[in-house]
Order: C-alpha cells, then sequence, then structure tokens
C-alpha cells in the first residue's frame, strides 16, 4: 500500500486525491455489503423478523376480483406506495420476505442472486403492480420489493396495471 502511495504521489496529487476517493467510496460499499448480508434473513426493523403480515389487496377491496383492469405501462413507482400484495391469503411479512416456513434455499438463492445484482448495480426486471386509488400491489416480484426495501432504494421499475 506504501509504495503504491509513493507512485501516486510521484503522479500528482489530482492522481492521488482520485486514488483516496475511490479506496473511501470501495471500503464504504463493502460496509454497505457486509451489513445487508448479515441482515438477510432478519426483517427492516432493528434486524428482528417481521412478524405482521402483508395486507392482502383482496383483504382491503374484496370486489377487486371483478373490477376491470387498465395497463398503465412501466413506471417508475415509490417504494413507500407500495403496501400488499395481490396474493390472497398474503404468503409475505410487512418487509415483502415470504412467511419464515417458505423461505427455503430455493428462495435463499434467489435472494443472494437479487442481493448480488444490486450490489452490482444491475438493472432487475421490472416489477408487476395493481395500482388501486394511491396504493400498489405486488402481482410478481416481492423479493425485489423486499431488497429495494433493505437497500433503501426511493422507487422501483414496475409494469403498473390499474383496477
Amino acid at each position: 500500500m506504501a509504495s503504491l502511495l509513493r507512485r501516486l504521489r510521484s503522479s500528482g496529487f489530482t492522481l492521488l486525491r482520485s486514488a483516496v476517493a475511490a479506496f473511501v467510496a470501495l471500503t464504504l460499499f463493502r460496509h454497505v455489503a457486509e451489513r445487508v448480508r448479515g441482515r438477510r434473513w432478519g426483517g427492516l426493523r432493528g434486524g428482528k423478523p417481521s412478524s405482521e403480515i402483508l395486507p392482502s389487496l383482496y383483504d382491503r377491496h374484496p370486489r377487486a376480483t371483478a373490477a376491470s383492469r387498465r395497463r398503465l405501462g412501466l413506471r417508475t413507482v415509490p417504494v413507500e406506495e407500495i403496501v400488499g400484495t395481490v396474493r390472497h391469503p398474503s404468503q409475505n411479512t410487512a418487509d415483502f420476505l415470504p412467511l419464515p416456513m417458505l423461505r427455503g434455499k430455493n428462495w435463499q438463492a434467489r435472494w443472494d442472486r437479487i442481493v448480488r445484482a444490486m450490489n452490482a448495480l444491475r438493472v432487475l426486471p421490472p416489477v408487476d403492480l395493481y395500482r388501486v386509488g394511491d396504493e400498489y400491489y405486488v402481482v410478481d416480484g416481492h423479493n425485489r420489493v423486499a431488497a429495494a426495501l433493505r437497500m433503501g432504494q426511493v422507487a422501483v421499475d414496475a409494469d403498473v396495471t390499474e383496477l
């Protein structure tokens, strides 16, 4: 490390500042990634699993099954407006993760792939959402929404259908 710094100093101060900034950014990224990996089984609140069940669209809006649908297309949706699931009964906790008894090896592998993709800043496929008023319900992409919440994302790309 010392020889690297000496070489950087000899090639100019601007390069040294860039290298230091890159080192700090890499260290911060590793720290965040380790925290995320360490919390993957916990809920969003204090690292404890959420025991609250995610609300189902059909519990909140029983007539939704008969509602007409209109495709709105791809949108950027604030994560805070995604409030529930289309599954009835709900199979997810309030942080959009599957119920603990449904988290098998396949789920863990899928979760790890999603987290790795997000850490590598890859674009994930849009989630599928139903919009009812100002609320959104997940049709497909529960794990992507859970990962977005976990990573502190403000919004997700979604293919939206309005009821």
